[in-house]
This record gives C-alpha cells, sequence and structure tokens, in this order.
C-alpha cells in the first residue's frame, strides 16, 4: 500500500491566482519555449504537466538541474502566465524525540514551541529552529499523564551532534533523546480511480473519476465541467477531495489492519433441541440451556415475567410496578430473585446430571408363571417309586 519515497525529480510551483484550465497550456510547445529562455542557465526541460491541484510541475533532464529551477523558473512563467508563482518547498528538516517532558497542568499543556525553545536555550545550542519545532506525541483527549515526548525538528548535523550526546538537559534533569524513527513515504494512490494500492499506470478502469466530486471527468476538468458540484470522496464518501492526507492514511491504516469480523450467536442445532427438550421433559422445572446463550431470544414465552417477584411484569420495572412485592424465585420458588448464581448453578446441575430414577420390582413374566405351576402342580402328585427286592426282582410301587 505504500512506496518507498525518492529523490525529488521534478519541482512544483504553485500560482498565487487560480489559473482556469483552459489556460493551463503543456505540452511540446511550451516545452520548446521555456527551454528557449532556459538556454542561459546551461539546463534544459524534459518536460511540463499540471496537477489535479492547479499546479505547474516542471521535470529537467538532471535530477541535478531540480535546485536550479526556483530561482529562474517563476520569472518565465510570471511572463507566460501573468500570475505570480511561488515553489512549493518541503520540509527537510530531521527530527529527534525527547522523552519524558512536563506536559503541565491538565487541560492547559505547555506550548510545544516554548518547550522547543527552551530546551535549545538551556543547552546552549544557537541555531534557530523552523516555524513549528515541536509537536508532543500524544492524545490530550486520551493521555492521562503528567509527562510526554516531544517531536524536535533540527537540521541534520544539529541532530547528528545531539544524537551523539544522547541527552537534553530540562529545568536541570536530564531527558533521553532518540532519532524519530518514521519511515518517510508516500501513499500510493491512483490519480485515475483514486483507489489505493496501485497508479495509474495499472489502473483497469478506462474512465477517469474526479478527485473532487468524484464525478465522471479528469480532476483538472472540474471548474470547467461541474464548477458548483459538492466536495465527495472516493475512498470514505465523505465531503472533502479524494486527496485528503488523513483520510488515505486511515485507509492505508484499516488495509494493513483491518477490523476483526464479528462472531455471529451460533444458532443452535436440531440435535442440541431434541436432548434439550428431553433434559427438560425429566427434570421437575424449567431451566435455562446455557448461561453463555442470550436465552431470551429463544424463549416460547409472550409475556415476560419478573425475575424478583415472578409476577407478570418485566423485571426492570418491579420497582415501579410492585415495589412491595417478596422476592420469589422462579426455579425453586424460595425467597430470593430468580438471578441468584448458586440457585441457577444447582438448577443447571441438576439439568446436566438428573437424578437416577428409582428400580422397580420385576414383574414376573407368563412363561415363567406356567413353569412355577407346573413344578407346585407335581410336587403335590404321588410320583411312583421302585425298589428291589432281596431276590433279585424290581418292583414298583404306586
Amino acid at each position: 500500500m505504500r512506496s518507498k519515497a525518492r529523490d525529488p525529480l521534478s519541482a512544483a510551483f504553485k500560482p498565487l491566482t487560480p489559473i482556469s484550465p483552459e489556460a493551463q497550456a503543456s505540452g511540446i510547445a511550451v516545452v520548446e519555449h521555456i527551454n528557449r529562455l532556459l538556454a542561459p542557465s546551461h539546463f534544459q526541460l524534459k518536460g511540463c504537466a499540471w496537477s489535479p491541484f492547479g499546479n505547474f510541475i516542471a521535470t529537467p533532464h538532471l535530477s541535478e538541474d531540480v535546485a536550479k529551477l526556483p530561482e529562474v523558473l517563476p520569472r518565465i512563467l510570471l511572463d507566460m502566465f501573468k500570475v505570480e508563482f511561488c515553489h512549493l518547498t518541503f520540509d527537510n528538516s530531521s527530527f529527534v524525540v525527547v522523552y519524558n517532558l512536563p506536559l503541565g497542568p491538565p487541560g492547559n499543556w505547555a506550548d510545544p514551541s516554548t518547550i522547543a525553545l527552551a530546551l535549545m536555550a538551556q543547552n546552549n545550542i544557537l541555531e534557530p529552529l523552523p516555524a513549528s519545532p515541536g509537536r508532543w506525541l500524544a492524545n490530550p483527549d486520551r493521555h492521562k499523564g503528567t509527562t510526554a515526548s516531544l517531536r524536535l525538528s533540527l537540521s541534520p548535523l544539529m541532530k547528528a551532534a545531539i544524537l551523539r550526546s544522547g541527552t537534553l538537559f530540562f529545568d536541570g534533569r536530564p531527558h533521553p533523546v532518540r532519532a524519530f524513527t518514521a519511515v518517510k513515504t508516500k501513499p500510493n494512490q491512483c490519480r485515475q480511480c483514486w483507489r489505493l494500492g496501485h497508479s495509474e499506470a495499472w489502473c483497469r478502469q478506462t474512465n477517469p473519476v474526479c478527485g473532487t466530486c468524484a464525478q465522471g471527468h479528469p480532476s483538472h476538468h472540474h471548474h470547467a465541467v461541474a464548477p458548483n458540484a459538492a466536495q465527495l470522496c472516493v475512498l470514505c464518501k465523505g465531503a472533502h477531495p479524494s486527496w485528503t492526507r488523513w483520510c488515505v492514511n486511515r485507509h492505508i491504516q484499516l488495509a494493513a489492519q483491518p477490523p476483526l469480523p464479528k462472531k455471529k450467536p451460533a444458532k443452535p442445532l436440531a440435535a442440541s433441541k431434541r436432548h434439550a427438550s428431553k433434559v427438560t421433559a425429566r427434570s421437575s422445572t424449567n431451566v435455562p440451556s446455557s448461561t453463555t446463550e442470550p436465552s431470551e431470544v429463544w424463549c416460547r414465552q409472550t409475556n415476560p415475567i419478573c425475575g424478583t417477584c415472578a409476577q407478570g411484569h418485566p423485571s426492570h420495572h418491579h420497582h415501579a410496578v410492585a415495589p412491595n412485592a417478596a422476592q420469589l424465585c422462579v426455579l425453586c420458588k424460595g425467597a430470593h430473585p430468580s438471578w441468584t448464581r448458586w440457585c441457577v448453578n444447582r438448577h443447571i446441575q441438576l439439568a446436566a446430571q438428573p437424578p437416577l430414577p428409582k428400580k422397580k420390582p420385576v414383574k414376573p413374566s407368563a412363561a415363567s408363571k406356567r413353569h412355577a405351576s407346573k413344578v407346585t402342580a407335581g410336587s403335590s402328585t404321588n410320583v411312583p417309586s421302585s425298589t428291589t427286592e432281596p431276590s433279585g426282582d424290581v418292583v414298583t410301587h404306586l
């Protein structure tokens, strides 16, 4: 989503009075005219263009000649367009971080520029600082401490000298100093569709999109085609241009760290429903199936029951409807609210492990009854017996 920033190959010049898109001349004729006027300066332009912001961008053949353009080109542009141009410069200063500096009273933090100037004076540093030399690295709405880190803007030579010492003193106390390690990068945003992640050379959209109003025309034609159209961001649909820096950076962070998807409540399966119905049938009281699920979503009772007095009104209306009603538990009919933890846990255990049913005496079957009657009848009749006489004859007695 981001590409490394390189050395500048072009220079940008902003007109002090906006120039209409029809008057923004460019092309080979303009380049040849400027090169004829640049002949005494011993360098030439390779090309020129107008940015979507209405700035004139000039690109010389050699990158070393970029530094020469601010001295010569504004006079040439003034002669061509009858409007004064100023060179757009970028902050090339280096940053260091000074740790644990006092913020001042809560809600009225000390001015970071004042703290930066005091740091320079107390450490005998005479080098002049830029217009805004310091910035607190803390959010006033969230930071609760009394100290914070200060980002200090210095020249590269002064930065190297301070980092060698590693310490700056403020009000007689040492404060560690480290280099500000933010990588200098620029967002990779397409100028054709104004989406992130690719450049206009790789854009798959054929028709250009205006970065100011998100309509179907080039951005540099906005003032001519739709001057009264409201600003509309392509990224967030907000009322600002699509190149607004804070919006682009926010979408880059969202792309790098997308928010976690919200978990949907799991629907009970058919098997779990059948198991819950069986458990409810075995138990003598109504027991909730789980304490983690929103059980009121699956409740089949239309009228609410108060969890304090077990009457027919919502629980949050108890003090208004029945403030003097006695406490009554829906589960065990005891004198306590229905959400009492030990009572709820006891009924959950009863639902999970119901008591074993008592064993009933086994009834004799019909076959065993017939067998027992035969045995009883046989024992009551005379059974023949046989004996052996001394002579050896067998005699049977009935």
